[in-house]
């Protein structure tokens, strides 16, 4: 019995969070955007997203090995953590790849989330040691940023504006 209760445990959290970071999945951002964007348009205030992916992170699995990119995307998932505010959401959405759910305030005109998408891009870009692997490795991020307005959006397509803003600021250089 036991077992099996642990099992429908494990089984429940891998159902709305990332097995490797145990940061909210895709299932579980987008839930929480629908409700922040609800709770954006009760309120006044607004949603902003951002798609976040870490540049050249195939070149690190392929030379370093998958083993060291896990532990890669461990340590960037804590920076991030660390980089935006307590009402945030963070979540890791595929491999490399994460979303930044933050309420903003409309009168601020997107100063407070640029300003939260620089901290991010600093402390992505500070050298970081990964255990088991090289000391001092410097990698960067791209970021993606999507508004929604305070009388509502759908959450697929807010999703989609910041994954296109991401490539764009790909195609941009990254960084």
């Amino acid at each position: 019995v036991t077992a099996l209760r642990e099992a429908e445990r494990r089984a429940e959290f891998l159902a709305t969070r990332d097995a490797l970071t145990g940061l909210p999945n895709r299932v579980m951002a987008l839930d929480r955007l629908d409700h922040g964007i609800h709770r954006a348009a009760a309120t006044g205030r607004a949603i902003a997203v951002m798609h976040v992916d870490i540049d050249r992170f195939k070149a690190v699995n392929e030379s370093l090995g998958y083993a060291a990119g896990d532990k890669l995307i461990d340590a960037v998932a804590e920076r991030l953590q660390a980089a935006i505010g307590p009402g945030d959401t963070l979540a890791r959405v595929s491999g490399d790849e994460f979303l930044v759910i933050a309420s903003e305030d409309p009168a601020d005109a997107g100063h407070e989330v640029l300003g939260l998408s620089e901290r991010i891009i600093e402390s992505v870009r500070r050298p970081m040691d990964i255990p088991g692997g090289p000391r001092g490795l410097v990698v960067t991020a791209s970021i993606g940023l999507a508004h929604c307005p305070t009388d509502g959006f759908d959450v697929e397509e807010l999703v989609r504006k910041a994954d296109v803003a991401m490539y764009a600021s790909k195609r941009e250089g990254g960084d």
